[in-house]
């Protein structure tokens, strides 16, 4: 291998950990902690979702205290994101809203949750 094609694969190899690396700190905040059955709640991140090559984020609401394999409404989320509106359940009850990650590298990778109440 050429001392330029291994200076590249290092410097892809960088950019791929710092994208991971990057995901690491995303959080949000829930415009309002309760809502009503198919209302739609608006989620603001810290910072514009990082764009890792072939990967997605994907955000739902699913019932408290589940699996993260557990998903109820969803929707995928772009790179670059910095809010996003989420629909609301049918049923009411205690629910978190969770972020996943690596889609589909990991089918499920939640990276933060916040908890939400939907009631009727």
């Amino acid at each position: 291998m050429s001392f330029k094609k291994l200076s590249l694969a290092i410097a892809m190899a960088l950019l791929a950990v710092s994208a991971i690396l990057a995901k690491s700190d995303i959080t949000f905040t829930l415009s309002k902690d309760t809502i009503e059955t198919g209302a739609r709640v608006k989620v603001l991140f810290n910072k514009p979702l990082p764009l890792v090559e072939d990967e997605q984020y994907w955000i739902t609401i699913a019932p408290a205290e589940t699996p993260d394999s557990w998903w109820g409404e969803w929707q995928y989320v772009k790179a670059g994101a910095t809010q996003v509106k989420l629909k609301s359940v049918w049923k009411a009850g205690k629910y978190e809203v969770r972020l996943h990650a690596r889609y589909p590298i990991k089918q499920f990778h939640v990276i933060y949750r916040l908890p939400i109440k939907v009631v009727k």
